[in-house]
């Protein structure tokens, strides 16, 4: 099994924003999803090839859903590195690309 995961820089100011917008009006809401986010992280650390290949995700790369946001990661690595996590209105190919 896995050693855990790592958020890169973005993944991690993208939670930071996601939980931070919704903070502004609900901060108990904010801690809950931030809560399921982590679970769900921590379960692609047991199961790393539990998320989805798409032909939009650069090769090796997978998607996974938890509540409306998507988390892009690596199964491949050690930790789990979590490249990106996704909201509901992002445009998920133009998040992982190469650029990003």
């Amino acid at each position: 099994m896995k050693s855990g995961f790592e958020l890169t820089e973005t993944a991690d100011r993208e939670l930071w924003s996601i939980w931070s917008y919704i903070a502004h009006d609900n901060p108990d809401a904010a801690d809950r999803l931030s809560a399921r986010l982590h679970t769900a992280m921590n379960r692609l650390v047991e199961f790393p090839y539990l998320g989805h290949i798409r032909e939009d995700l650069p090769a090796g790369l997978r998607i996974f859903s938890a509540d409306d946001y998507q988390i892009i990661y690596d199964p491949e690595t050690d930790p789990l590195q979590i490249i990106h996590i996704a909201g509901p209105y992002q445009d998920v190919e133009a998040l992982a690309s190469p650029k990003s």
